[in-house]
C-alpha cells in the first residue's frame, strides 16, 4: 500500500484514503490525505466531538513519518463532529464536522 500511495502522489491523485507510509519500520495510515501543489495535508477523522490528547499524538506521529520520508506536510487536521450542529432536514456534511488545525491549533470549518 505504501508503494501505491507513493505512485498516486506522483500521479497527482488529489485525495487518497488510508494513505500508507513507512519510514525505518514506522508505519502510518492517514485517514484522508490531500495532495496539493504546495505539499500534503493530513486529515485524521474521529467520531468524537472534541480533539483529545491522543489525537494530537496520532497526527504528530503521522507528521513525523511523512516528513522523514521526504514529504512536505503543509497542514494537519483532526476532523471531529461539531457538537453544536443540529440537523434540520437534509444532512449538511460541511456543518456536521469541525476541523482543528493541529499545526497551529486553530479551530474552524
Amino acid at each position: 500500500m505504501a508503494m501505491k500511495t507513493k505512485r498516486w502522489i506522483e500521479d497527482g491523485v488529489e485525495y487518497i484514503y488510508e494513505a500508507t507510509f513507512v519510514f525505518e519500520n514506522l508505519l502510518v495510515m492517514v485517514d484522508v490525505l490531500k495532495v496539493t501543489p504546495n505539499g500534503l495535508e493530513i486529515y485524521e477523522v474521529k467520531s468524537s466531538t472534541k480533539v483529545k490528547e491522543i489525537n494530537l499524538h496520532d497526527v504528530a506521529f503521522q507528521y513525523y513519518v511523512l516528513s522523514q520520508d521526504g514529504y512536505e506536510v503543509q497542514k494537519s487536521f483532526v476532523v471531529h463532529i461539531d457538537a453544536n450542529y443540529v440537523r434540520k432536514e437534509a444532512l449538511e456534511v460541511d456543518k456536521l464536522f469541525s476541523l482543528t488545525d493541529v499545526l497551529t491549533l486553530r479551530v474552524g470549518r
